[in-house]
C-alpha cells in the first residue's frame, strides 16, 4: 500500500497506545528473571534451554483488500517469523504482484527512440519478490506476547513487465503511425528496508499488526524497453530511489517453547 499522512498518523498513534497500554518490568539478566509486577506481586520467568518462542505464520492483508476493490490488481504475500523468546524475530516475507494500468505517464516512461509523441499507453507488471531480515522487539521486557518492533530487511524483486503504446509514427524509420507493444523478461531489482511495526495478540495466538517500511533500492533493472511503473514489492515506481509504504497483517503463533511463569505474594 502506498503511504500517505493519514496512515502515518493512525499508525503512530496506534504504537503510541500500545507502547503506553504495556506496564514496562525490569528483567534481570544472566539468571531466571525475577520482576516486580506491583508492590505485592512478584513474577518469576524461566525460559528453556532453546530459547524458542514459535514460528509466527501470517499474510498481509491490505494487498488482497485492494485486489476486491481495485480492478487491474493483485497482489498477495505471506510472512513467516523465527521467534527467539519475545525479543528478535527472523523474519521472511514472500509475494506476488500483478498489475495492469490504463494511465500510464508517457513523459515520465521512456520508450525507444524511434517512438514519436507516445500517447494511450496501457502497462502491465508481474513478478515475485522476497524479503529476509530481523526485528527487535522493544516490549521483551514487559510482555510474552506483544510486540512493538524495530528491524532491517534485504528484498529482492524479480518481474516481467510489457507497454503497448500509441505511436505517430516515424519517417526516418519507416514506421507507420499505430499501436506498438513492447516486453522486458526477468527484470531484478535489489533494495533495503529498514521497518517499524506492532504485533499484538487479539485472541489466544492470533495476532494482528502492522509495519511502516522504509525502502532503499540497491540498484535499477539494466537496459529495460521500458522504464518500470510497478515492481512487485515496492508498488507503484516513479523513479526515486526510496519509498515509504505501510502495511497490515494477520498472523498465528504455533508455540514451540514456553516460559515457566510463577507469581508469588509478598509477604
Amino acid at each position: 500500500m502506498q503511504f500517505n499522512k493519514y496512515s502515518l498518523i493512525l499508525f503512530l498513534v496506534f504504537s503510541h497506545f500500545v507502547v503506553n497500554a504495556q506496564e514496562v518490568i525490569e528483567w534481570d539478566k544472566g539468571k531466571p528473571q525475577t520482576l516486580t509486577d506491583n508492590e505485592h506481586v512478584d513474577i518469576k520467568v524461566e525460559w528453556p534451554k532453546v530459547p524458542i518462542l514459535g514460528v509466527r505464520l501470517g499474510t498481509e492483508v491490505v494487498g488482497p483488500a485492494t485486489s476486491v476493490l481495485k480492478s487491474g490488481f493483485t497482489s498477495f504475500e505471506i510472512a513467516g517469523e523465527l521467534l527467539f523468546r519475545n525479543r528478535f524475530f527472523l523474519s521472511l516475507e514472500y509475494g506476488n504482484t500483478d498489475v495492469t494500468r490504463d494511465d500510464l505517464d508517457t513523459e515520465q516512461t521512456i520508450f525507444p527512440g524511434d517512438i514519436q509523441n507516445p500517447s494511450k499507453a496501457t502497462y502491465t507488471s508481474n513478478g515475485n519478490y522476497f524479503r529476509i531480515g530481523l526485528d527487535y522487539n522493544f516490549l521483551h521486557r514487559s510482555s510474552i506476547n506483544d510486540a512493538v518492533t524495530l528491524g532491517f530487511r534485504y528484498a529482492q524483486s524479480s518481474f516481467d513487465q510489457s507497454a503497448t503504446v500509441f505511436s505517430e509514427g516515424n519517417d526516418f524509420w519507416g514506421q507507420p503511425p499505430g499501436f506498438r507493444t513492447f516486453e522486458d523478461k526477468n527484470l531484478s531489482v535489489k533494495w533495503f528496508e529498514a521497518v517499524v511495526g506492532y504485533k499484538i495478540m487479539v485472541v489466544n495466538n492470533l495476532y494482528i499488526g502492522a509495519s511502516l517500511r522504509f525502502a532503499v533500492l540497491l540498484d535499477e533493472p539494466q537496459n529495460p524497453n521500458v522504464t518500470p511503473n510497478d515492481i512487485p514489492g515496492i508498488g507503484y515506481y516513479n523513479g526515486d530511489d526510496s519509498k515509504i509504504n505501510l502495511n497490515g497483517y494477520i498472523a498465528y503463533r504455533i508455540p514451540i517453547g514456553k516460559p515457566k511463569v510463577t507469581y508469588t505474594e509478598k509477604k
